[in-house]
């Protein structure tokens, strides 16, 4: 049998209220309200997305002056 959770809601859920206990649910019932924002990990359980940042490489600046400075 798997694990059962019973984590505190962080915002209402259905018929059931902000700071109230829900469940007991699984890994998937747990992963589902936590991707609805309905509570955190507690339990660390799930994994942590890593969020990538995006950058203008140099090249693309370059590029963009360039096109600046022929207009002139």
């Amino acid at each position: 049998m798997s694990k059962l959770y019973k984590p505190t809601l962080i915002k209402d859920y259905g018929p059931h209220k902000k700071g109230e206990k829900y469940g007991w649910i699984d890994i998937e019932g747990y992963t589902n309200l936590f991707n609805k924002g309905c509570i955190e990990d507690e339990e660390n359980i799930l994994e942590k997305k890593e969020t990538k940042k995006t950058k203008k490489s140099k090249k693309e600046d370059k590029t963009e002056e360039k096109i600046e400075d022929n207009n002139n």
